[in-house]
């Protein structure tokens, strides 16, 4: 008997004194893009630097950065869009719409990366010639902090990011980046 009450007083303390946990959406969509970026210019976007850089070993053409920005979209090709989120270990999904034109399956790829420089996570595009697709990536493992998306020749139109987020706590994404710079 004496376990039962203990046991009904720490949930109730849990329920009561712990915040409810809300799903939290952050969306890029890319329409203040400035339309004279450079490679390996930042502008930001909520608080996250984003910046457009060359393709990488494993990359469907490395070496490369060519691309254009129109409102509401990036084309890449080839090149590497990156997301610098910062150590919020509370990321529980990502979604990026795309569209690929490389002709094959698996040109377009996106990545979520652990401190980073190791992939936790990937996903490639599995249609082409401009069918639009979501990819949707789920941390595997580790704290996430950097997003990216490389393609040979594609369009990135969104990207959600999901996390869990206290509803009465006054944060920004760019608040919990600071702290761990």
């Amino acid at each position: 008997m004496k376990s039962v009450v203990v046991l009904n007083v720490f949930v109730f303390s849990v329920l009561l004194f712990a915040p409810a946990l809300a799903e939290e959406i952050l969306t890029f969509t890319f329409d203040n893009v400035p339309l004279d970026i450079q490679r390996d210019e930042i502008w930001h976007e909520h608080g996250l630097d984003l910046w457009i850089t060359e393709t990488i070993a494993g990359d469907d053409i490395p070496g490369q950065c060519t691309f254009d920005v129109l409102a509401g979209s990036i084309g890449l090709g080839p090149a590497r869009l990156m997301i610098d989120i910062g150590y919020d270990a509370s990321v529980n999904r990502v979604e990026i719409d795309i569209a690929s034109n490389c002709g094959y399956v698996g040109c377009t790829r996106a990545f979520l990366y652990i401190h980073n420089a190791t992939t936790g996570t990937a996903q490639s595009n599995g249609l082409w010639l401009w069918v639009s697709e979501t990819l949707v990536l789920t941390p595997g493992f580790g704290v996430i902090d950097t997003i990216g998306v490389s393609s040979g020749i594609g369009w990135v139109y969104e990207i959600r990011i999901y996390s869990d987020a206290a509803p009465n706590e006054q944060r920004t994404w760019g608040a919990i980046k600071s702290l761990y710079r």
